[in-house]
């Protein structure tokens, strides 16, 4: 990256822990969400099973009751890692083994349900069991996308679960069944990957940033560039209505700063004119000894009409003559 050119900016071994950081952090920043989703979508899970819709089969109620006690209890705990997170987020690597065994006991448990809404017999029930892993292997690949290992320890159990209740007296449609498991897993974890990928864009691109707005704040008043978290942005180049920064992120500018607003950046004919003058000298004591320039840019020039409709009037001393 561009901002590493700095002499401040981090090791290599150092900036793979700011990395792990910001990986606990975003995972701890999903918990708030699994406190009611876990639980809801396990009673949606399981409500077709209760008898209400009697082709999924009539599963016993206990086992309804056991799938919702224990994500009940995944949300308290949920609550409970957030709470302490926030009053202790020291120790990012101990916090990393917290959250990776929290994911393998939440995979556990959802690769249990394939188990206790099982009907034996029932092909219908067992389609809509897998149908409803599959959903979840897809939301694994979205909230937890950011760390490989969190990923892999939620997905896992449930995956391994779900392959050995269908191996274990599966019916007719086992074979199927596993074979779309298997299918989603793989394009789930191809997406999950992909979709880290661009977490870890964003997370250099912002420590990078951050690394600039350090060693600007450190050189510079306070009361010159206003800097805080992720801001500002820091240019490198622009070309018409673009500018890209030091991470090579190109963005629309709409902030129509008055040197490119007519006729945006790096106009072609500008650059050159600018490149030929600057060959030959850019600069001049203008007072003492000033360019020809000066004298040709003194002369009167023709000043279109619309220039002069626009202004409303002709600027004073201006003969008419020069109008065209």
């Amino acid at each position: 990256m561009n901002a590493r050119a700095s002499g401040t900016a981090p090791q290599p071994v150092a900036e793979e822990m700011r990395m792990q950081r910001a990986r606990v952090d975003l995972t701890v920043a999903t918990l708030p969400i699994a406190v009611w989703v876990n639980p809801t979508w396990a009673a949606l899970t399981a409500l077709p099973f209760t008898g209400l819709f009697p082709i999924f089969g009539d599963v016993a109620w206990w086992r309804i009751v056991a799938i919702l006690v224990l994500q009940v209890a995944n949300s308290f705990i949920a609550a409970a890692l957030f709470r302490e997170y926030r009053q202790n987020p020291a120790n990012p690597q101990r916090w990393l083994a917290r959250l990776l065994g929290f994911q393998a006991v939440i995979g556990t448990e959802w690769g249990m349900l394939v188990w206790l809404l099982w009907v034996g017999g029932n092909p219908v029930n067992h389609v809509m069991i897998i149908l409803s892993i599959v959903s979840m292997f897809w939301a694994y690949a979205f909230s937890r996308a950011m760390d490989s290992r969190v990923y892999i320890a939620g997905v896992a159990p449930t995956a391994i679960l779900s392959l050995g209740r269908l191996i274990f007296n599966g019916g007719p449609a086992a074979l199927p069944l596993a074979l779309l498991l298997c299918v989603t897993f793989v394009f789930a974890y191809l997406f999950a990957r992909m979709a880290r990928r661009y977490f870890e864009t964003m997370l250099r691109t912002r420590f990078a940033t951050d690394d600039l707005a350090v060693e600007l704040r450190a050189h510079e008043s306070r009361n010159v560039t206003y800097v805080s978290p992720g801001f500002p942005v820091f240019w490198e180049r622009a070309h018409g209505a673009n500018v890209w920064d030091v991470d090579g992120n190109r963005f629309l500018d709409l902030t129509s700063g008055f040197g490119v607003a007519g006729l945006g950046y790096t106009p072609e004919k500008i650059v050159a004119a600018v490149q030929d003058q600057v060959a030959r000298l850019y600069h001049a004591m203008g007072d003492v000894h000033p360019h020809a320039l000066k004298a040709d840019l003194v002369r009167y020039r023709p000043i279109p009409k619309e220039v002069a409709a626009f202004l409303g009037t002709v600027p004073k001393g201006l003969p008419m003559d020069v109008l065209r």
